[in-house]
């Protein structure tokens, strides 16, 4: 059972682990394994209860025109708009005195000249083409939550094979085992491989047929050594599964997964975390989530 939850909410049960190890410390007990598990399905209510949080997009309003015409901007936003929730109203001189800001992106018909959220301007008017400019800027900004969701949850493969197709076997076969995927994924991964490599320079984003997914689930692939993967070395393979209902929902998941991977200095970047002599899985993980933020 330890062996399956650990494949299926890695992130959940290593925060448990954590835990344990830190409350063994604490107390001077000794946590055995039901009580590993006990904790994780725990943490794993709270990551799911997160990704039902999630599923709203937090905006706030930056606005010279007053109470008023801020709560008319909010009032169009909310009806036009699904999945998202404004947490605030404020004039430019209040929004310069926050602190701290519980948001995903800024909507403001005032300059903002920095902020650490994505900035989006309109006009009191608020037309037709703004409303639009805003939901393209939403779908962004779910499509890059779901992403870091799926980083957090991977499953972490140390990769001993030499070749290609052992790799993408050894890769493709924990999907199977726990019903993430069909039977017949992995030909369609290694079909897709043969079509065209999937290889950029250091990483490999191997994929297969998105209805052949039961649930969605992204492997990493962590090479033992690098591995020739056609003409490339590849340290490191990041095989996305995805749905096909996870595409009909969220059409740009994996061409927004692609083109942050393909990015030189992502690539380049996750080249050296790989060469980390030593490094565990979950601090590889908890740094190439901050590399892809």
């Amino acid at each position: 059972m330890v062996k399956s939850m650990k494949r299926q909410y890695p992130f959940g049960f290593e925060m448990a682990a954590i835990a344990a190890d830190y409350i063994a410390d604490m107390y001077n007990l000794s946590m055995k394994e039901n009580d590993l598990i006990y904790l994780a399905i725990h943490f794993q209510a709270a990551i799911e209860r997160m990704k039902d949080e999630g599923e709203k997009t937090k905006i706030i309003i930056v606005c010279h025109f007053g109470a008023a015409a801020a709560r008319i901007i909010r009032s169009k936003i909310e009806r036009k708009l699904v999945g998202v929730k404004v947490t605030g109203m404020y004039s430019l001189q209040e929004f310069k005195s926050l602190s701290h800001l519980d948001c995903d992106c800024i909507v403001t018909t005032e300059r903002i000249l920095k902020a650490d959220f994505p900035i989006i301007y309109i006009s009191m008017a608020l037309s037709e083409r703004e409303m639009r400019k805003i939901e393209e800027g939403i779908k962004e900004i779910q499509v890059n939550h779901l992403l870091e969701l799926n980083i957090l949850e991977a499953i972490i493969l140390p990769i001993e094979e030499k070749d290609m197709e052992s790799a993408i076997k050894a890769m493709v076969q924990p999907l199977q085992e726990e019903d993430f995927v069909t039977e017949e994924y992995m030909q369609s991964v290694l079909s897709r491989e043969e079509m065209s490599s999937t290889s950029l320079n250091y990483i490999a984003l191997p994929h297969g047929n998105p209805a052949m997914v039961h649930n969605t689930r992204l492997m990493i692939g962590r090479m033992d050594q690098p591995l020739l993967w056609d003409d490339s070395k590849v340290s490191c393979a990041f095989l996305f599964a995805v749905s096909a209902e996870m595409l009909r929902e969220k059409p740009m998941l994996f061409n927004t997964f692609y083109r942050t991977m393909a990015d030189p200095n992502v690539e380049e970047s996750i080249k050296k975390l790989q060469m980390e002599k030593n490094l565990p899985d979950e601090v590889f993980r908890q740094k190439l989530f901050h590399i892809l933020r």
